[in-house]
């Protein structure tokens, strides 16, 4: 797909809502600029995509197909830390 956008006077380009809704873009999303045969195409950086905690959580829950109950922030934070006990490389 092929659209068109005008660079600003102060070197600014608008990137059409239809496709900053289809490739999740949100304000603070970092873009590679990649030169190319006389033009250029803007590539999403590597891990600067934003998600919500949820999408976060939700992508998870997928991925190890979880089904239970949502845990409890604490329970997160004290499997994070038992985690953080029983892995060598975060010995002191």
């Amino acid at each position: 797909m092929s659209q068109q956008t005008t660079v600003s006077s102060k070197g600014q380009v608008v990137i059409p809502k239809d496709v900053r809704d289809r490739l999740k873009l949100v304000p603070g999303t970092a873009l590679d600029i990649i030169e190319s045969g006389g033009g250029m195409f803007l590539k999403i950086a590597s891990g600067s995509q934003k998600r919500s905690f949820a999408e976060c959580d939700a992508a998870v829950r997928q991925a190890i197909q979880y089904k239970g109950p949502r845990f409890t922030d604490e329970q997160e934070k004290q499997a994070i830390a038992d985690m953080f006990k029983k892995s060598p490389q975060f010995d002191d």
